[in-house]
């Protein structure tokens, strides 16, 4: 009975250890999946640098460079996830912290001062969450660099995530400037944002604050904030 309990622990035990090698190698491949997609969408981002580079100011050059910062977005996610001890979950302190200061970068033509900060709670995010929040930030972002600091050197726009989980979450992305126009509010970012809060089971408003400027907002949960 002794030599059988032996042997039968000795199996579980090779078992395991198999189980945990297979893991290992399925976390290591999917690592470097993520890594791989995330080189791709970057030789797309340079190639669509490189042919904006080329064309002289107008609504083409504007529509590739918004192209860039959204294929921007996916690909910090995939880096979030093949730097992330769990590939199951995106840190967003972090990530919303480096898609932010990207999303400054890519905006700034030279000519004005507006920064984008990030503010945000220590959580993380499956996935399948992150990136339709990322992708909110950025045309938001995108909205306000384009319609709220018309006339203006300087502003503020702050990329703010308060959140218990992915199903009770509120994301506002608040700008310091002169608010905007019924056209600029019912563009093709507005549309976007809109089609990203659907892919959480969330929705999106805007409405003015008491800087001047506009906030966008996003929830996910029962209540409107």
């Amino acid at each position: 009975n002794n030599r059988l309990k032996t042997r039968a622990s000795q199996e579980i035990s090779a078992k395991n250890d198999q189980l945990g090698k297979a893991l290992e190698e399925r976390e290591s491949l999917l690592k470097e999946i993520h890594h791989r997609v995330k080189n791709n969408l970057q030789i797309i981002v340079s190639l669509l640098n490189l042919q904006a580079g080329r064309m002289a100011d107008g609504e083409g050059r504007s529509a590739l460079m918004e192209a860039r910062r959204r294929i921007n977005a996916l690909s910090l996610v995939h880096r979030s996830l093949y730097e992330a001890d769990d590939l199951r979950a995106v840190h967003m302190p972090g990530f919303l912290s480096e898609l932010a200061m990207n999303l400054q970068q890519v905006s700034d033509d030279g000519s004005r001062s507006i920064s984008v900060q990030a503010e945000c709670e220590d959580v993380a995010f499956e996935p399948d969450t992150a990136v339709p929040i990322a992708l909110f930030v950025t045309e938001a972002v995108t909205n306000a660099y384009k319609h709220a600091f018309q006339d203006r050197k300087s502003g503020r726009i702050i990329v703010s995530l308060t959140a218990s989980s992915a199903q009770d979450l509120t994301l506002r992305i608040r700008d310091d400037g002169v608010g905007m126009s019924d056209t600029a509010s019912q563009g093709t970012g507005s549309s976007l944002m809109e089609a990203f809060a659907m892919q959480v089971d969330g929705e999106t408003w805007s409405e003015a604050n008491t800087e001047g400027g506009m906030d966008f907002v996003l929830r996910v949960g029962e209540e409107k904030s």
